[in-house]
């Protein structure tokens, strides 16, 4: 048996082009938004959470709304297992007020002086012509 191919009407013929990596991205970013999108709709059914609360979610940003606190929250969320989280907030003083909001198990046992960490003996002993103070708490 003898198979022969026949051409459609109306077919065209195109060179097939990848779309750019941009493009890529920008699609895939929209996709995602509309998957969450519908996820909310579909928790809206649950008391906790708004039908509202969607749209919300996913508002543009505006520069007025943007704090330190902000970045924060989005660095937490981009980069949650790329760095160490307690280095940035120690860095910026932010380490106790933050884990007493948001963390229910250091908020337990973290003191205000956590935001500075302790002088290494090491350093002091290496530096003996200087009075070191350790940092309070220490």
């Amino acid at each position: 048996m003898e198979m022969k191919f026949v051409d459609e009407p109306g077919f065209q013929q195109r060179e097939a082009k990848a779309p750019s990596a941009f493009a890529q991205h920008v699609g895939a970013a929209r996709f995602l938004t509309q998957v969450f999108k519908d996820l909310y709709k579909i928790l809206a059914a649950f008391p906790a959470v708004k039908a509202s609360d969607a749209d919300a979610a996913f508002a543009p940003v505006e520069a007025s709304m943007v704090d330190i606190d902000y970045i924060l929250d989005e660095r937490l969320r981009e980069l949650y297992y790329e760095e160490l989280r307690t280095v940035t907030l120690c860095r910026l003083g932010k380490l106790y007020d933050r884990a007493k909001a948001y963390n229910i198990y250091t908020a337990r046992t973290i003191e205000e002086y956590h935001n500075l960490w302790p002088i290494p003996y090491t350093v002091i002993e290496r530096n003996s012509e200087v009075k070191w103070n350790n940092n309070p708490g220490y």
